[in-house]
């Protein structure tokens, strides 16, 4: 009779550990399971291809300058990007230039890009993009804004350079923003 109440307890002891295991697992499973899973959609159309696939291709072309920092290209949907950066401060009168993205169109097609781009609280700062000898104006130094646009050959390569010129000296730095759509 002794050695049966001896067993007893030594084999509830790791039933019950089992069964508390169980009461508190179980239920966290069953949250788990139950919980909506997020995934990031992508911009997919009808039978797969998706939307913003325009065949030219985009990127910053980086590279360290004294006036040009914190430079940043963001893909958006449907073919837009975004070129930020920061302008440091600097002199009056002397033009600061710096090549900012480079455009590849891999179509069979001439493809246009449209440019529009501002700095916040801007006085009489003058803006231009610079691809080989053609200038586009971007921001007179009225702060006059223009979108501009430009055609990408079949194949074709190019370089943008951003130019900043100012009259008077600037004290702060400011942030450039450049909105690109392809077209």
């Amino acid at each position: 009779m002794r050695k049966k109440k001896n067993l007893l307890p030594q084999l509830l002891e790791p039933l019950a550990i089992v069964v508390l295991l169980a009461l508190f697992i179980i239920p966290t499973l069953t949250v788990i399971n139950l919980s909506p899973i997020t995934q990031d959609n992508k911009q997919i159309d009808v039978l797969g291809v998706t939307s913003d696939d325009t065949g030219l291709r985009i990127k910053a072309v980086g590279g360290i300058h004294n006036i040009f920092k914190n430079e940043v290209l963001e893909q958006k949907p449907f073919g837009e990007y975004q070129y930020t950066s920061t302008i440091s401060k600097r002199k009056g009168k002397e033009v600061y230039s710096k090549p900012i993205l480079e455009i590849k169109n891999e179509t069979s097609v001439e493809r246009s890009v449209l440019l529009y781009g501002y700095i916040n609280n801007s006085r009489n700062t003058h803006l231009a993009i610079n691809i080989g000898k053609d200038k586009y104006v971007l921001n007179d130094s009225n702060n006059q804004a223009y979108t501009r646009e430009i055609g990408v050959k079949p194949g074709e390569r190019k370089v943008l350079y951003l130019e900043t010129k100012n009259e008077e000296k600037v004290f702060f730095d400011q942030e450039f923003v450049l909105d690109i759509s392809v077209k």
